[in-house]
């Protein structure tokens, strides 16, 4: 779904590191805001390809060298890659079952280059095992594009559990990375698929589908397009009915105009569409079956990736105190406002959200936004509304969702439970106070 938002789509794309004036020696947190981030942020074209850096000056000497406009000094590049090294991703702590055949992570802080695309580009060109992990084994898949993460694979030992962990770095004619330390925790504790997800490696962009995964139960909001090509949305509630399998009923709803004021309880009118089934390999892929007004259709998801992913779970403490947002949310005090929601994805310092409300003629709109945050706690963005290609369209044309801005949002969050979801759309402004939706206490958090 990432195309739907044209932020999310100019961030997914390369483009070579671009600095500015030449500034006095400064501390490199300060240097790359000067030098770098004007390009590389969580709007536009994600730190994470600049990651690549991470305490090696000579890789940001080698991307000058190729006439990207630099004008800062050695020591200003040498200052900005210590700092690369304090702030990058690594993995740490995924949850890996035991005695499985093998579990892939995403691998966000190295971005191999593209040799096909970029022959003369080989910053960095593959990744290493430096010390080995001791319960078990990895492997490398390198993913050839910039901004695609690459993927390791690890696979226990028969009979290991609890932690493990193993260094890596990434190596290429322009210099090696600082060496990563990767932590997983081989536990029988089941895998949490909470996020959002898409067709596999963006392969039909411009529809998506939200879990919200509490205890044994998944709530799946799916945003596609009707047979005419307008915003459809539709809800599955999937109690697990089988080891990594989920099933439920598809509704469609119409309901009450988004901005109506006051909101009338149990306005949202249901209508059964179908049904769905979610079956997962391990906690990135999965397919989605399912029968829609006749149609039957299978569709191999995995999750979307924009910034550095969360590690979810049953929450086990309040969750007001929950640092990161990823969930399903809805107007408080809980339950007010019902028939409408809107899912956080958190990754990073960005949130991508989806709406799913009604339009000014009560039938279903859905609208996202990508909103960067701005500290303390604020997270705004622009907001778009999407028409595609039918729900059954084979094969499914790249590109296809064309995105049309209707308004802003901004989100300002009191504690990890609790925010204020501001919105204008063609005009109308609204505020409402939001809370997380539980239905399966004592829901689930994601750090």
């Amino acid at each position: 779904m990432a195309k739907l938002d044209k932020t999310i789509a100019a961030g997914l794309v390369w483009s070579a590191l671009l600095f500015g004036a030449t500034a006095a020696a400064q501390d490199g947190a300060t240097l790359f805001k000067q030098m770098c981030a004007v390009c590389h942020n969580d709007r536009d074209h994600p730190k994470g390809l600049v990651y690549n850096a991470a305490g090696n000056a000579a890789i940001i000497e080698a991307v000058n060298a190729k006439g990207m406009g630099a004008d800062g000094s050695l020591a200003d590049h040498t200052s900005i890659a210590a700092y690369l090294d304090t702030v990058k991703p690594t993995i740490d702590m995924a949850p890996v079952a035991p005695d499985s055949a093998g579990t892939k992570i995403t691998l966000s802080d190295i971005i191999v280059q593209a040799s096909d695309l970029h022959a003369d580009w080989k910053i960095i060109a593959n990744i290493v095992t430096v010390s080995p992990p001791t319960k078990g084994t990895v492997s490398y898949q390198v993913a050839n594009g910039f901004a695609i993460p690459s993927f390791v694979v690890y696979t226990p030992f028969p009979g290991q559990s609890g932690v493990d962990t193993w260094t890596y770095q990434g190596t290429g004619p322009g210099g090696t990375t600082t060496v990563r330390t990767a932590s997983v925790n081989i536990s029988s504790v089941a895998n949490n698929y909470q996020g959002l997800w898409w067709a596999v490696a963006g392969s039909e962009s411009g529809w998506g589908i939200n879990f919200a995964h509490q205890g044994d139960t998944i709530f799946a909001s799916w945003f596609t397009y009707d047979l005419a090509g307008k915003g459809m949305w539709l809800v599955m509630t999937a109690p697990k009915t089988a080891p990594n399998t989920y099933s439920g009923t598809l509704y469609s709803t119409t309901g009450v105009p988004f901005n109506t004021v006051p909101y009338p309880p149990n306005a949202a009118v249901p209508t059964p569409r179908g049904t769905g089934t979610l079956s997962f390999t391990d906690v990135n892929k999965g397919s989605f079956a399912y029968t829609v007004d006749g149609v039957v259709q299978n569709k191999s998801i995995t999750r979307q990736v924009f910034g550095t992913l969360p590690t979810c779970a049953t929450a086990t403490g309040s969750l007001t105190a929950a640092a990161n947002y990823t969930d399903l949310w809805w107007a408080s005090p809980a339950g007010s406002e019902a028939g409408w929601g809107i899912n956080l994805n958190h990754q990073g310092d960005t949130i991508f959200a989806t709406w799913f409300t009604y339009d000014l003629d009560g039938s279903p709109m859905w609208l996202v936004v990508t909103a960067p945050k701005s500290p303390p706690e604020l997270y705004s963005g622009v907001l778009y509304r999407t028409t595609g290609l039918p729900f059954n369209t084979v094969p499914y044309a790249p590109n296809a969702a064309i995105a049309t801005q209707v308004g802003t949002v901004t989100f300002t969050f009191s504690d990890g439970n609790h925010a204020n979801f501001a919105y204008r759309i063609n005009g109308v402004g609204q505020n409402k106070a939001i809370t997380r939706q539980i239905f399966n206490p004592p829901g689930t958090v994601c750090q």
